[in-house]
C-alpha cells in the first residue's frame, strides 16, 4: 500500500509506518488549471497520483522487481476499507479486464448534480490494472481539459468515460454522508 502525502513526513512518522505501507510525495500539479469555484487545487494533484503510481510500479515491474499488480485502489482521506472485505469484492471480478468500481454516491442531489455514472471517492475507487495502465497515460492530457470539475474522483470519472469504461456499481463500497 502506498500513502501520498503533499510534502516529505517528518522522521519519526516515517519509522512508525505499518509493515507494507510506503509513503510517497505526489508530484506538484500547480501547473494544471483548476477553476471550481469551490473545493482545493489539490483535487487535481491527488488525481494524478493515480498516474504516478502507475508509472513507478511499472518501472519496478520492468526490471523484475515486483509482478504487476491486479488493482488500483484509490482512496480519499476519509475513507475505510475493511481488507478482506475489500479483497472478496475484487475476486468477483476478472482483473484482466477493463473495470471501473466504486459506489454512486448516498445523496440523490450529488448524484444529480454530478452523474450517476460517478465512482465517489469517500467509498473507495477500484480501477483494474490493465484499465490503470490507459488511464495513466491519458490522465495529464485529461485533466487539462477538465479544470472546472471540483474532485479528484471526477476527473479520474471524466477519463474513464473518455476511455470508454462505465462505472460498475459494487454494493460493497459505500458512500456514507458525513455528519
Amino acid at each position: 500500500a502506498f500513502l501520498f502525502l503533499d510534502a516529505p513526513a517528518p522522521a519519526p512518522a516515517a519509522g512508525g509506518l505499518p509493515r507494507g505501507l510506503a509513503l510517497r510525495v505526489s508530484a506538484d500539479a500547480s501547473r494544471f488549471p483548476y477553476t471550481h469555484p469551490r473545493g482545493l487545487p489539490s483535487a487535481v494533484r491527488v488525481a494524478r497520483i493515480a498516474g504516478e503510481l502507475v508509472a513507478a510500479l511499472e518501472k519496478e515491474e520492468g526490471e523484475g522487481r515486483r509482478p504487476p499488480p491486479r488493482w488500483l485502489v484509490l482512496a480519499d482521506d476519509d475513507t475505510a476499507f475493511v481488507l478482506p472485505n475489500l479483497l472478496r469484492a475484487l475476486r468477483g471480478y476478472d482483473h484482466r479486464e477493463p473495470w471501473y468500481l466504486g459506489s454512486r454516491s448516498e445523496s440523490a442531489a450529488q448524484n444529480a448534480w454530478h452523474g450517476f455514472a460517478m465512482a465517489y471517492g469517500g467509498a473507495g475507487i477500484a480501477v483494474s490494472w490493465p484499465l490503470a495502465r490507459r488511464l495513466a497515460r491519458a490522465l495529464d492530457s485529461c485533466v487539462l481539459r477538465y479544470p472546472h470539475l471540483y474532485g479528484s474522483d471526477a476527473r479520474i470519472y471524466a477519463c474513464l468515460a473518455e476511455l470508454g469504461v462505465e462505472l460498475t456499481h459494487e454494493p460493497g463500497f459505500h458512500q456514507v454522508r458525513h455528519c
